[in-house]
């Protein structure tokens, strides 16, 4: 109907308007008077001009939300050092808050605004220096300490269009967990030379002796210096049976000490199951005397084998039948077993029912270090008849 209006007063006709047609184009149409008469239009396929106005739009719509989303600070300070673009983080980080609007601001005015926070520190003399281009327009980063505590790395790199493009990250957190890391390595580095010297005391103040004393007493067992009465001779065991039981006391606390520091690499190799088993029976003979039972091999085969630090598996098998026999009944059978499933070896023995008391015990616990250092676990569980039944589930590398 607008068109047709127009006609009525052809010499004054104008008319401007864009289409945009079903099919997704879009058209200028122009109108204006002709001057032979009557109205010449003018018609402008704009569909990809709009496009790409609506993209850059929508791009600079984009661009403004991620840099708002940012926990960095960012501001672009072009070549008059005016800003260009600030984000929310840039203001908050610097306290600018209300001094800081949407108009551009001169680098100098914002130096001057966080001069308070910075003190004499000259991040924002080499940000104008940057901007100007006095000192080059290499890339910059340092790390900025704020008067409130606070920790800030910066970055400064020049842009393209000659805009100067400054960044700051708070890394405060960052900061304050590399030196509880740090601090937590220089502990564990004096714990490391405590549990050395522990250990060397062990072996020269208490092993040392120890060993002199169990020496002399199988000396004079043996009627090396003489005959000996049967007073004497029952005296002499009972030291011997006394120093072999400080003796494995020693041992024990020494494991302990040792087991906690993971600083020794594992020594992987071919283990004979059988063979470790057979010197456990022959370490803990006495025990088992002691308490008139008895340790069944049956369920190992002979040609059991494990890839795995030998020194570990012999502690962990130690460990775990040590404590089995210690809860034993007299005339009891302990059942071991050994079996494959999967990736794992299990190690098992059968023992009397644990009470919490029982699963927290020195052997029980040295057995679960020793495992864990190798990738291992210890499960105890109940089995019929009351018992218990600890296994040992290991990787087989």
């Amino acid at each position: 109907a607008q068109l047709f209006t127009l006609f009525d007063d052809a010499s004054r006709a104008s008319y401007e308007e864009r289409w945009e047609l079903p099919d997704g184009r879009s058209i200028h149409v122009v109108g204006r008077p002709h001057s032979l008469g009557g109205i010449a239009f003018i018609f402008e396929d704009v569909t990809e001009a709009i496009a790409m106005q609506r993209w850059r739009s929508t791009a600079v719509e984009v661009r403004r939300a991620t840099l708002d989303a940012l926990a960095d600070g960012v501001v672009v300070l072009g070549p008059d050092g005016q800003t260009r673009m600030a984000n929310p983080a840039f203001i908050a980080l610097w306290r600018l808050g209300a001094r800081f609007d949407d108009a551009p601001r001169h680098v100098s005015d914002i130096a001057a605004s966080c001069r308070a926070l910075i003190g004499d520190d000259p991040l924002w003399d080499r940000i104008r220096e940057a901007v100007s281009g006095v000192a080059g327009r290499a890339p910059w980063s340092g790390r900025v300490r704020l008067a409130t505590g606070r920790a800030l790395m910066a970055r400064i790199a020049p842009m393209p269009d000659g805009s100067t493009l400054a960044v700051f990250s708070d890394v405060t957190d960052s900061e304050r967990i590399a030196e509880a890391l740090r601090e937590r390595a220089e502990t564990l580095e004096s714990a490391g030379d405590m549990r050395n010297a522990l250990l060397d005391q062990i072996s020269h103040r208490l092993r040392t002796p120890l060993n002199a004393i169990m020496g002399f007493a199988e000396l004079l067992l043996e009627n090396r210096v003489g005959a000996l009465t049967a007073a004497q001779r029952s005296y002499l065991e009972n030291i011997r049976e006394a120093s072999d039981g400080l003796l494995e006391g020693v041992e024990s606390l020494a494991d302990v000490v040792s087991t906690g520091s993971r600083a020794a690499g594992l020594q992987i190799g071919d283990v004979s199951l059988t063979a470790v088993l057979r010197g456990a029976l022959g370490l803990l003979e006495r025990r088992l005397s002691e308490h008139g039972a008895l340790i069944d091999l049956a369920d190992v085969a002979e040609d059991a084998v494990v890839r795995g630090d030998a020194a570990r598996i012999r502690q962990i098998i130690f460990n775990m039948l040590a404590h089995a026999v210690a809860s034993a009944a007299r005339g009891e059978v302990l059942a071991v077993g050994a079996a494959r499933t999967d990736a794992r070896v299990e190690i098992w023995c059968v023992c009397a029912a644990l009470s919490a008391e029982d699963d927290g015990s020195p052997s029980l616990t040295l057995a679960r270090r020793a495992a864990e250092l190798t990738g291992g676990e210890i499960v105890v569980t109940t089995i019929e008849g009351g018992k218990g039944r600890i296994v040992c589930r290991l990787p087989d590398f």
